[in-house]
């Protein structure tokens, strides 16, 4: 038995021409446009109020970069769901107001109350709603159609479909109105929606029933494990290893960026970067031998981008890049890509602080929007480096840090690592100075982590380029780089050979300061009979260039 219960607010007012203009069907996006502007200037001029959903914002923003969006007036308003709350009650609370449009985005038709306190609304027919795409389910257009006609209101329901969606995504022929009289478009559509839904139910089973059965083979797996029989065992995951590979890609693209520091502190590493880079993309040890070696079965494509990167305050030549005549960073040239790398660290030169633009030059790569950039399944970025970012020099106390406060651009390792997830990018920091970086890849990596669109949990990983017992341990030093020990001979022999003494070890210091050493400490030990300690742990911004020769009769080395 069921009980019937009418609406206590009479017959309904509702109002749906199915076989004649509630269903428009155009072939073109200029048509499609054209066809809900003009539906929505006819309801304005009777004094009524309109509602148009789009599927997404995509779509919504398509219709109001046209010019068929200008042609609206005044007297229309967006309703998206990234406007505060304030700004979504004020639209929703105007939507059913005489000669109102709001255009609106799929997720506003259901629950929202377009409630018609409008009397002029009312005598004219009511509000208008126009759907602008066919639903997947049937009970969201039912849910759009009740934005309008509540509570025994008067209102109107339209659809303007664009015939190249109902192609794609439900599989109907381009031709398909030209075969059917229009009184039958809709059970059509119906049709159509209903065959989609079937499909897509069937794929879920059969996707349950294969995970069931490997589920099952999985834990019989484990028993055979926990009970010592190694034959089944093996037996077992044989056949769990085929069904995982039956139906795989075989084919798949990978793009991998080289982000590549070319200050002058990067100048002792300039060969090793180039060697290490040759190495992953040419010969038995690259990426792809490695991969073909151990997925035989499989097709890869390897495509590469080079940036070189040097401090903010450089200028035009921050930034070293190279793109293809289309605008794309990626090319598939090894050759091409090893070239460019050697001539952008033939001279490392720039970066006048011991922070670098390690978040500018991550963000760059990971915005890049040419036509072919960051299009592969996956994709990775290299960064080589010897220096923190900005702002997190906080292991090298007094390092020289411009920026020490915030980014000029307002980077901050949020930021970054949210273009890093939006674009699916792995990041591996190369550090040839651990010590200085730690606090930059702890920092990035945390914020990479714990991204709110990261559910997977990936992670930063950082590489240490050089042995553990050769990165600068700014522990060990209080905090600083390298303890450089110059100990000097300054017996009667030396005196006339003391003023090359003198040229070499300031040459030196010289380098040191072109490579951004700033971090390191030099001492200075001169001895004959006696030794003196004439500079003692200075940085080398401020060691003295004049050493005087003391003059000493004898040659002793224990003393120094």
């Amino acid at each position: 038995t069921f009980m019937y219960v009418p609406s206590v607010y009479g017959e309904s007012n509702f109002q749906f021409d199915k076989g004649g203009d509630g269903i428009r069907i155009e072939t073109n996006v200029s048509n499609y446009h054209h066809s809900i502007t003009d539906q929505i200037q006819l309801m304005t001029k009777q004094k009524r109020s309109v509602v148009v959903f789009f599927q997404n914002n995509a779509r919504l923003k398509d219709f109001t970069s046209s010019s068929f969006y200008h042609k609206l007036g005044r007297q229309k308003k967006l309703l998206t769901e990234d406007m505060p709350k304030s700004d979504k009650d004020f639209v929703i609370s105007k939507a059913a107001t005489a000669g109102q449009v709001t255009l609106s985005t799929a997720i506003f038709g259901r629950g929202t109350d377009f409630f018609c306190k409008d009397e002029t609304v009312q005598k004219n027919g009511g509000v208008h709603v126009i759907q602008t795409f066919l639903s997947d389910e049937e009970s969201e257009e039912i849910q759009i159609q009740g934005r309008t006609s509540r509570q025994g209101k008067k209102g109107s329901y339209q659809m303007i479909l664009l015939n190249s969606d109902l192609e794609e995504q439900f599989g109907l022929a381009r031709d398909w109105t030209d075969d059917n009289a229009k009184k039958d478009w809709y059970n059509c559509l119906s049709d159509a929606r209903k065959k989609r839904r079937n499909a897509v139910c069937e794929e879920i089973e059969t996707n349950l029933a294969a995970a069931i059965e490997k589920d099952c083979n999985t834990h019989c797996y484990f028993d055979a494990l926990l009970a010592k029989d190694k034959e089944v065992a093996s037996d077992i995951f044989s056949e769990i290893y085929t069904s995982f590979k039956k139906g795989s890609l075989t084919s798949i693209d990978l793009e991998l960026a080289f982000i590549i520091d070319i200050t002058g502190s990067m100048a002792p590493y300039a060969d090793a970067t180039v060697t290490t880079i040759e190495h992953m993309l040419s010969g038995t040890g690259s990426i792809l031998s490695k991969l073909k070696i151990n997925f035989p079965e499989i097709e890869f494509h390897l495509r590469v981008g080079v940036m070189g990167f040097r401090d903010i305050d450089d200028g035009p030549d921050q930034f070293l890049e190279k793109s293809t005549n289309e605008g794309s960073h990626f090319v598939d040239s090894d050759a091409f890509s090893l070239s460019f790398v050697e001539s952008i660290l033939g001279s490392p030169s720039g970066g006048g602080d011991v922070a670098e633009d390690l978040l500018g030059a991550i963000d760059k790569s990971a915005t890049w929007s040419g036509p072919d950039d960051w299009t592969s399944l996956i994709k990775f970025m290299l960064l080589f480096t010897d220096a923190p970012a900005h702002g997190f020099s906080t292991n090298v106390p007094d390092a020289d840090d411009d920026y020490s406060v915030c980014h000029p651009c307002g980077l901050t390792p949020e930021s970054v690592a949210d273009s890093l997830i939006k674009a699916d990018i792995d990041l591996f920091i190369c550090s040839y100075n651990p010590a200085a970086t730690s606090h930059t890849e702890k920092e990035l990596a945390m914020k990479y982590l714990s991204h709110k669109d990261n559910p997977e949990l990936r992670e930063i990983t950082a590489i240490p380029m050089v042995p553990g017992t050769h990165s600068q341990s700014t522990e060990a030093l209080g905090g600083h780089g390298q303890h450089i020990i110059f100990v000097l001979d300054q017996s009667g022999s030396m005196q006339h050979s003391w003023p090359g003494v003198v040229a070499a070890y300031n040459g030196y210091i010289t380098r040191l300061r072109q490579n951004q050493r700033y971090s390191d400490l030099v001492s200075v030990v001169q001895f004959g009979t006696f030794a003196d300690v004439t500079v003692k742990k200075q940085p080398i911004l401020g060691i003295p260039s004049d050493l005087k020769f003391g003059c000493d009769q004898h040659t002793i080395f224990l003393p120094a």
